[in-house]
């Protein structure tokens, strides 16, 4: 990514931030590197005895600005607790397959430690950059 879609992204993220720990959620914005090359947010919500800690991670995915110049996808990622039960897994695995197939964006699974997981995106159109 360029430095300008990555100092946009950084900006909007800082934004984010700010209201997510105005509402008492702690985050940790992070800046790209050679291993992840565009910018995220941590946030973490309380934990459950069950689960123990989960993470939100708000990410921009990268567009090729020629083929989709006017939208920006927002990111958000989470693996949501409890763990779901091995006799279980087939049967959800099935349902979300079915929920997956009606979602215009993102979608649902199931990780190997059996937890399921919600990566969310979220569209918008970018406003118009004035000179």
């Amino acid at each position: 990514m360029d430095n300008y879609s990555n100092a946009r992204d950084l900006a909007e993220l800082g934004f984010l931030q700010q209201a997510l720990e105005e509402a008492g959620l702690p985050c940790r914005l992070l800046e790209p590197t050679g291993d992840v090359p565009i910018p995220a947010l941590l946030a973490a919500p309380d934990a459950d005895d069950e689960s123990g800690e989960r993470y939100l991670t708000f990410t921009f995915v990268p567009l090729d600005d020629e083929d989709i110049g006017d939208i920006r996808l927002l990111q958000i990622y989470t693996v949501v607790a409890p763990v779901v039960a091995s006799q279980a897994r087939a049967g959800l695995a099935e349902l979300l397959m079915a929920v997956n197939s009606r979602l215009p964006l993102g979608h649902f699974s199931l990780n190997d430690a059996g937890g399921a997981v919600l990566p969310l995106r979220m569209g918008r159109r970018r406003r118009e950059q004035t000179a």
